[in-house]
């Protein structure tokens, strides 16, 4: 469907599936790589950005009052050394969202709307992966240990850069979970 849009969180998550959608999202990241943490010259980074509009999916996510632009996501199926082959694996290219909207809430929802992009797009991913820059913060940062703990997690160390692999039902799991005890601490006040 053309344009799907989801309403969650305050936030809308607009499937980047037009041509204008493919601007609009390439348009922002580039306007913000150099917060992306991304330590590749800017060709290089472009190539990461431009990926999931060609192998995968992009998200564009835009606050629901104001429709300014708080975050985009996107991902491939597969990865570069498995020649795009190896499709039961994911790679997050780009997960990004404006420092000053990282909140709980906006942060699952966003992982649950990519997680629900995976299984549409491809119901045989079994894993999702991603690459951060390798610092002593990152490695130390509560979001990455608690995915890394997850069943099944690893975590490797590639020079300057850090893999993460997980299995999508744990992420799945992990997100619902998550859910569930902030719905049960609202209900709760």
């Amino acid at each position: 469907m053309a344009g799907r849009a989801f309403l969650h969180a305050n936030c809308i998550f607009r499937r980047c599936e037009l041509e204008m959608d493919h601007a609009s999202y390439l348009r922002y990241l580039i306007s913000r790589h150099a917060s992306l943490s991304l330590p590749y010259s800017f060709a290089t980074k472009l190539s990461f950005l431009a990926s999931p509009l060609v192998l995968g999916r992009s998200t564009m996510i835009h606050c629901e009052d104001t429709y300014e632009n708080v975050g985009a996501f996107g991902f491939a199926y597969g990865t570069g050394p498995g020649e795009y082959e190896d499709r039961e694996n994911c790679q997050l290219e780009v997960f990004y969202i404006e420092e000053k909207r990282r909140q709980p809430d906006l942060l699952i929802a966003a992982a649950s709307e990519l997680v629900e992009d995976i299984r549409e797009g491809y119901a045989g991913v079994r894993y999702v992966q991603f690459w951060v820059q390798w610092s002593a913060e990152a490695s130390e940062g509560r979001l990455l240990r608690r995915i890394a703990a997850l069943p099944g997690a690893s975590r490797t160390d590639n020079g300057a850069l850090t893999l993460y692999k997980l299995p999508l039902v744990e992420l799945e799991r992990w997100i619902r979970g998550f859910e569930a005890r902030r719905a049960k601490r609202r209900a709760d006040r």
